[in-house]
């Protein structure tokens, strides 16, 4: 199975509780975190579509992932052999750019555990994650801040003002030495 770029899915009951969402305490929607591949880095989905908790399996749940994931097409359900998923039957999800498992998606499972049905389940160990907008909160040194012909021509500008002040000054403290001279000869 390939999905497309964000594969979403409808909740079957809409009485469910509301999970708890990132996004929810988002202050700022440049604060998303992306979730890539670890070997290859490919980005396979992000926290808008996360529920906003980590699993004590290690794993974290998306309701859509890009079109970096996909199951293998000789994939057959891999009935699990985790604790207390019994008859439950997922499928290996992997990265196209690189192949490697990366996750899981449950095609069936008991009716207590409906809600993992059609859910992305990317495994922490096999994914890297970086959050948008963290490059900005770093201080960039001045010196690092690339030069433009605009800021030459400021610095241009700056640099004579500093001359003209410098000459105005200079000439004021010739003024005052000769003055000074002055008072001191007989």
């Amino acid at each position: 199975h390939h999905f497309p770029a964000k594969y979403e899915f409808q909740k079957a009951n809409s009485m469910d509780t509301p999970a708890f969402r990132l996004d929810n305490l988002r202050q700022q929607p440049e604060d998303i975190t992306v979730f890539m591949c670890g070997k290859c880095r490919l980005p396979l989905g992000d926290s808008s579509d996360w529920d906003g908790r980590i699993r004590k399996e290690g794993v974290v749940h998306l309701n859509a992932v890009s079109e970096n994931v996909c199951c293998p097409n000789d994939s057959e359900g891999v009935i699990s052999s985790f604790p207390n998923e019994t008859y439950c039957v997922f499928q290996i999800l992997q990265c196209k750019g690189c192949g490697s498992p990366i996750g899981r998606i449950y095609v069936s499972t008991p009716k207590t555990m409906d809600s993992k049905v059609d859910v992305f389940i990317l495994n922490l160990s096999a994914v890297t994650t970086y959050t948008l907008g963290s490059a900005k909160k770093q201080v960039v040194p001045q010196y690092d801040i690339p030069l433009t012909l605009e800021k030459c021509h400021e610095f241009e500008q700056d640099i004579k003002k500093c001359k003209q002040i410098l000459g105005v000054l200079q000439r004021k403290v010739e003024t005052l030495q000769s003055q000074l001279e002055s008072q001191d000869s007989p």
